[in-house]
């Protein structure tokens, strides 16, 4: 995947393919929303969650499980918030913790930390090349380095 985003006990991803799919109800089920050509990653825009281009204009929104494009890609995402866990590139600070930085010993390299504001569970979401992790607060210091 390109990006993943938690909304509540749903995952929604940006395939590599442009694709925009969300876990349905059913177990190990992903419902596609459509495609976004040029779409590079999941971001916010006043609360609302979009799929922007690599500038960072909005190409699509999302709203009633159904993708919104905009082909004009007039508007500009919000900043990236560092959410729950304050992630900022490849450093975070689990809840109640002080900050990592995201440890090669690992073997490999996440493409994107998420910590969407409303995840639930409090995960810290790592978007691979072939799949999506959501890390567990517990489990943090074995994936980073004190700074």
């Amino acid at each position: 995947p390109r990006d993943a985003w938690q909304i509540g006990r749903s995952l929604m991803v940006l395939a590599r393919d442009e694709r925009v799919l969300i876990s349905g109800k059913k177990k190990n089920e992903f419902v596609e929303l459509g495609s976004c050509a040029g779409a590079d990653r999941i971001a916010l825009r006043k609360e609302d969650i979009v799929i922007v281009n690599g500038p960072g204009r909005v190409i699509a929104g999302v709203a009633n499980g159904q993708l919104i494009l905009d082909p004009t890609a007039r508007l500009d995402s919000d900043p990236p918030s560092g959410g729950p866990w304050r992630i900022d590139g490849m450093q975070f600070s689990p809840p109640r913790g002080g900050t990592l930085e995201w440890d090669d010993r690992c073997g490999f390299q996440p493409l994107r930390l998420r910590s969407p504001r409303n995840n639930d569970p409090q995960g810290m979401l790592l978007v691979t090349q072939s799949l999506v992790i959501n890390l567990d607060p517990g489990v943090a210091k074995s994936v980073g380095k004190k700074r």
